[in-house]
């Protein structure tokens, strides 16, 4: 066989197996269920779920201190957050998969993991084929829209009729609402937002089930062994001065028939988390308390106000939650940025709370109690290049949960230290369910591991 002939066939064999790696990455590669964030808002208005599905959108206004966390607006109500900068700048093409969605106040906020190297194929939605209906509050008006109309939006101080003294929390990038940013001015109690109850599905009755105390575990590391707190309130923290929080405060609050009575903070702190230029972070926390026996608070919300020493204000920032259920503790987290300069020590952060409204039954959100979440088996270890606190969590309600809402504070010798966040999706009723919290790092000198567990979302 000549040479010739040989190298024709090397170079046959050659061409096979570049066709078959490119088949095989092709085949590797997800692909993109809706091509446009219209499209996808369209869907979504429609009732359709769209957990676990890929969009491809482009990026619109960026808002790394919303009351979600870093918030990319989209379409006309989409809010693609995460809990860190994910890298993406406005104007960017990015595709991504929803991990969880809820509607909140007239828009969808939806978690997300990115995804490389997705593809289109004849399977994807765009907007030509997506039917476009009427949002879930009626309005008529929920997709369609370019992602550049965020810039359109109005800012608004007025606040909505029923939702309290302190400011609401900056909630989605709905027409009109209103924006809540780092400020270098504005008054005590920050901006108030304008937050349009979106309508609702069948109401479900609040459980007065608990579950017992959530038990301790202690840490299986060989140093110094961190105390862990989950006291039987069930708000897991302990009070500032080191002592457990009281859990007599279930047995106090208005009785049946009287006026509700207003949240209270019964702790609060902050860390700085880290510097970036002239850029400061700082974490904080809020412990609220419901002291009502028989009203429910919905979308509690945690605010921080930064006061440089010469009384102006250097940034404000409002994270909501959830609900506080009636004799309830429930531990909310957030951050805020400030210019390095203004870091002194006369510097104060002050802390208020508030909520939406009260209810005597849920219907946005399960009727679970804090003491509902059993934590156990907490343990701390730590490497070269990175630190876990790990434990597990047991859904002791009657109903499977979406999504739990899960914070970790940090203390040495009753001061925080560090504050943490993260949620768990799916914890179905009965079941005992891993969790972790990690940074690239190693913890802080600590004695103290302050986990507590908030229904999000189910």
């Amino acid at each position: 066989m000549g040479s010739r002939h040989l190298e024709k066939i090397f170079y046959f064999i050659i061409m096979v197996m570049m066709i078959l790696s490119l088949t095989a990455c092709s085949e590797n590669r997800e692909i993109i269920h809706y091509a446009d964030a219209e499209s996808f808002e369209a869907a979504l208005n429609k009732g359709e779920k769209l957990e676990g599905k890929i969009v491809r959108f482009v990026a619109g206004e960026l808002k790394p201190d919303s009351a979600f966390g870093y918030n990319i607006w989209a379409g006309e109500h989409l809010n693609f957050v995460s809990s860190r900068d994910p890298g993406i700048k406005e104007g960017d093409t990015v595709a991504v998969k929803a991990t969880a969605i809820e509607y909140v106040s007239g828009s969808w906020i939806i978690r997300y993991e990115k995804v490389d190297h997705a593809v289109l194929d004849d399977s994807t939605i765009s907007l030509d084929h997506a039917a476009v209906s009427a949002s879930p509050d009626g309005s008529g008006d929920g997709a369609g829209a370019d992602s550049t109309n965020a810039s359109d939006r109005e800012e608004t101080t007025d606040s909505e009729e029923g939702s309290g003294d302190g400011a609401s929390a900056d909630l989605t990038n709905t027409s009109g609402s209103a924006e809540t940013t780092d400020s270098e001015e504005g008054s005590e109690d920050g901006s108030t937002a304008d937050l349009t109850n979106a309508s609702a599905p069948e109401e479900t009755s609040a459980s007065t089930d608990t579950s017992e105390a959530a038990e301790t575990a202690g840490l299986t590391d060989e140093s110094d062994p961190a105390e862990i707190h989950v006291s039987t309130d069930g708000s897991g923290h302990a009070a500032m001065d080191g002592s457990a929080a009281s859990s007599e405060k279930a047995d106090s609050g208005s009785t049946s028939g009287s006026a509700e009575q207003p949240l209270e903070l019964v702790d609060s702190g902050w860390c700085i988390s880290s510097q970036s230029g002239d850029i400061v972070y700082i974490d904080f926390c809020e412990m609220i308390y419901n002291p009502n026996k028989d009203v429910i608070a919905s979308f509690p919300t945690a605010i921080a106000t930064v006061r440089h020493s010469d009384g102006h204000i250097l940034a404000t920032k409002e994270q909501m939650g959830s609900i506080v259920m009636p004799g309830d503790t429930i531990t909310l987290c957030s951050f805020l940025s400030i210019p390095a300069s203004g870091v002194t020590d006369d510097m104060q952060i002050i802390f208020d709370v508030d909520w939406v409204e009260w209810e005597h039954s849920t219907s946005t959100h399960s009727a679970v109690k804090t003491t509902d979440f059993a934590i156990t088996n907490v343990s701390e270890s730590s490497s070269k290049d990175q630190s876990f606190v790990t434990g597990e969590i047991t859904n002791h309600y009657s109903e499977d949960i979406n999504k739990v809402y899960l914070s970790m504070i940090l203390r040495k010798d009753g001061e925080i230290v560090y504050i943490d966040d993260t949620y768990l999706d799916r914890l179905r009723s009965g079941k005992t369910k891993a969790f972790q919290f990690w940074r690239y790092d190693e913890w802080p000198e600590h004695d103290t591991i302050d986990i507590s567990a908030l229904v999000w979302s189910g």
